[in-house]
Order: C-alpha cells, then structure tokens, then sequence
C-alpha cells in the first residue's frame, strides 16, 4: 500500500518537459485510474492476495474549463481581414462545428455523409 501511495504521490507530481509544469489533475486522474484497474486485474487473476484498492484514495476529476468564443468574437473573426483565405475560412469552420485542429487536419471528403 505504501509503495502505491508513493506512485500516487508521483503522479501528482510529473512535470512536462517542454514547459517544466505540473501535468493536469485529469491526467493524473486517468494514469491512477489505470493503474487502480491493473490493481484490479491483478487482485482478480490471484496475483494479490487482497484488493488493494480498498486502502487507496482515489484523485478525483476536475471540472475541465472549456474555451469557446462567443457568437460575437466569431463575428469580428469573420470580418477580420486574413492573407491566408484557407486559414480563416479553417478556423471559421472550426469555430462553426466544434471540431479540433486535429480533427480537422484529418478530414477528409470520404469522411463526410
């Protein structure tokens, strides 16, 4: 128990190489999420002779903040002029249907009903 409390302890320490800070409280809630299952697994398939899990305390979710702009600030980004007209026109799409970056990047004509 002592030897995951620690773990526990880590996790809530990890930093990010590229900017030196502290991962979110969701991701620590997820990788001791995973960790707790594979506890779990363990304690099923006779690994472990007690279900650890009963003496750890969990790391509970944070309500994520989610950025969005108001009907307004899309506006004055659809009358802004842009040298890049794939740009814009990418971003007033994004900004229109939700999706990330990355989903957009990856969409394609075949993916559209």
């Amino acid at each position: 128990i002592g030897l995951c409390n620690d773990f526990r302890t880590y996790i809530l320490r990890i930093r990010v190489k590229q900017t030196g800070n502290i991962i979110s409280r969701n991701s620590a809630a997820g990788y001791w999420s995973t960790f707790r299952a594979l506890l779990k697994l363990a304690y099923k398939e006779g690994w472990l002779r007690e279900n650890v899990n009963d003496y750890l305390d969990r790391i509970d979710w944070e309500e994520p903040k989610i950025n969005y702009l108001e009907i307004e600030e899309v506006k004055k980004l659809a009358a802004t002029p842009c040298k890049v007209d794939v740009l814009k026109r990418a971003s007033l799409f994004a900004c229109m249907t939700g999706l990330r970056i990355s989903d957009i990047l990856q969409l394609r004509w075949e993916n559209i009903e």
